[in-house]
């Protein structure tokens, strides 16, 4: 994933693949946000807002993962107190456990993170909202050192990615 930090040091091909973006994981046992937090789609307007409305809630939060400028941002703002921390290296595996243990009431994940470990939605009832102003979707792309043989190969890469995308069958797989 393209980063304002990574591409200061990396070359990047074009998308190769997209991923919804981060959702905000909310067990089913708990209320529903209420329509004051929601935007007109239905997306959370405001972490800071979720957490001084519900000041014994609590996110996990992820101690080596970055989930991108706007939502590391957004998660800062969290109180300290209302975090629970993840150190492990085993990130999703103990982040998703946490979660499924009912450590926390809420935590922003990748709905292909669920899918990869889970493959399907997680294995406890959990609603899921957009967060306003975190991207919908998230590209991924190759990514190199800067290099002379790496900006050939990317442009080669490139190349054949224009060529992919004409293909319907790579946009269905992307659609599904």
């Amino acid at each position: 994933i393209k980063t304002p930090e990574r591409l200061q040091k990396y070359l990047f091909s074009y998308p190769v693949n997209f991923y919804l973006g981060y959702r905000l994981y909310q067990r089913a046992d708990l209320p529903k946000l209420r329509d004051q937090l929601l935007n007109e789609q239905g997306e959370l307007k405001n972490i800071q807002a979720l957490f001084t409305e519900q000041p014994k809630s609590r996110l996990l939060v992820s101690a080596h993962f970055s989930l991108g400028p706007f939502l590391d941002a957004e998660v800062a703002k969290v109180p300290p107190r209302q975090q629970v921390v993840v150190t492990t290296s085993e990130y999703y595996q103990q982040f998703l456990g946490m979660f499924l243990a009912k450590r926390t009431e809420y935590a922003v994940l990748f709905p292909t993170a669920i899918q990869e470990h889970y493959h399907t939605d997680l294995p406890m009832p959990a609603r899921s909202y957009g967060i306003a102003g975190a991207p919908a979707v998230i590209a991924g792309h190759l990514m190199c050192n800067k290099s002379t043989e790496s900006v050939r190969f990317i442009a080669q890469v490139d190349q054949a990615l224009l060529e992919l995308y004409q293909d319907p069958e790579f946009m269905q797989a992307h659609q599904d």
